[in-house]
């Protein structure tokens, strides 16, 4: 039987490659987690470190560029 391949229209990152990928780039210091917050059209990541909460927001390729308008 051959496999059928699904297109993905939506997949949620992993918060631990966030950290490493993305939260890397910032001054935000001894993260502790980086969780789905909330999942939609772009997803919220709760990012906690010690002492504070960030909001992360990662959104749809091609939302919102100059060709959407």
């Amino acid at each position: 039987m051959s496999q059928l391949l699904i297109p993905v229209i939506h997949s949620i990152p992993d918060g631990v490659a966030l950290i490493d990928t993305v939260l890397r780039h910032y001054p935000i210091r001894n993260i502790r987690s980086c969780k789905l917050y909330k999942g939609g059209l772009n997803d919220t990541y709760l990012v906690e470190t010690e002492q504070e909460r960030y909001i992360l927001r990662v959104y749809r390729r091609g939302w919102r560029n100059k060709h959407s308008y």
